[in-house]
């Protein structure tokens, strides 16, 4: 069983309520529950450097077989690049938008490139296969935002 800090879900429960107004009672009750569902949260898993909370809540796969263990990286790309696509009904890229500015279809496969690939080996901590001309922008995004 897990033990808890009653004082500190206490403390955290008291900086709560002096930020709401209304009914003390009504304010610390919500209070209470709050800090408790925070310190029931489960504690982000951190592998050499990479937060894998983050990186599973935003799309990226695990795989481990053989004695290897990687993050694959292809579903987490579209959004950290900020590139948003159409597609036809045959599947098709339709448009496509890089920070809001459309691009053409062909620059959204060279952005797509710099991700489809990618991997996080675990056990190095190395990303692998993140090529193409868009590569450094996704590693800079990849490692602000995921990178402990």
């Amino acid at each position: 069983m897990r033990k808890y800090d009653l004082a500190s879900i206490m403390k955290r429960a008291w900086e709560i309520v002096k930020t709401m107004v209304g009914d003390t009672v009504a304010k610390l009750s919500y209070a209470l529950k709050q800090a408790w569902a925070e310190a029931k949260a489960p504690a982000d898993e951190i592998v050499n450097g990479w937060n894998l909370t983050k990186l599973e809540k935003a799309g990226a796969n695990r795989w481990t077989k053989y004695g290897k263990d990687r993050m694959y990286l292809s579903e987490t790309g579209d959004a950290l690049m900020n590139l948003e696509l159409d597609f036809y009904k045959s599947g098709n890229v339709c448009g496509a938008w890089l920070n809001d500015e459309k691009i053409s279809n062909r620059e959204s496969f060279r952005v797509r490139e710099a991700y489809s690939r990618a991997y996080i080996d675990l056990a190095s901590g190395k990303v692998y296969e993140c090529v193409g001309r868009y590569a450094d922008d996704f590693m800079d995004k990849l490692n602000a935002t995921f990178y402990a």
